[in-house]
């Protein structure tokens, strides 16, 4: 019995320390996006989004790698992200194998991520966070 709690110890121990490595090896910019993210507020094109219609709502961030669950009853969507701090507003693309979103973000000071992505097949990445003709997304963090 010793034995395994010492072995599930070291397990644990090994599986905390590769995850740090990980941390510690990803480029700085993206380390704040790591984990999941529930949707707390939504806009289209200036038009509010109805909460029930965005509740389920949640994106996942593990390493480079997105995915994004629209509800319960639909398949996820996986891809990759990548993002720039270079100047204001930061972007950030999402980027699945027949689609790109070209978006702006930024952390605000209680924790949230704002997210404002073109939409459009010709869009442009948008240049403020208004929503007037773009997605606007409020995300707020999943405490475990």
């Amino acid at each position: 019995m010793v034995r395994f709690a010492l072995l599930g110890s070291l397990v644990l121990a090994l599986v905390s320390h590769a995850w740090a490595e990980d941390k510690k090896d990803m480029p700085k910019e993206l380390v704040p996006f790591q984990g999941t993210w529930k949707v707390v507020k939504a806009e289209v094109k200036g038009e509010a989004v109805l909460e029930k219609d965005f509740a389920a709502g949640r994106f996942i961030f593990e390493g480079t790698k997105v995915t994004v669950i629209e509800d319960e009853k639909s398949k996820p969507d996986v891809g990759t992200f990548a993002v720039s701090n270079e100047k204001e507003p930061f972007t950030i693309d999402l980027v699945q194998p027949d689609d790109k979103a070209l978006g702006i973000y930024k952390f605000d000071k209680d924790g949230k991520l704002t997210m404002c992505f073109a939409t459009g097949k010709d869009a442009t990445r948008p240049k403020e966070f208004d929503g007037k003709n773009a997605a606007l997304l409020v995300l707020e963090k999943v405490k475990k």
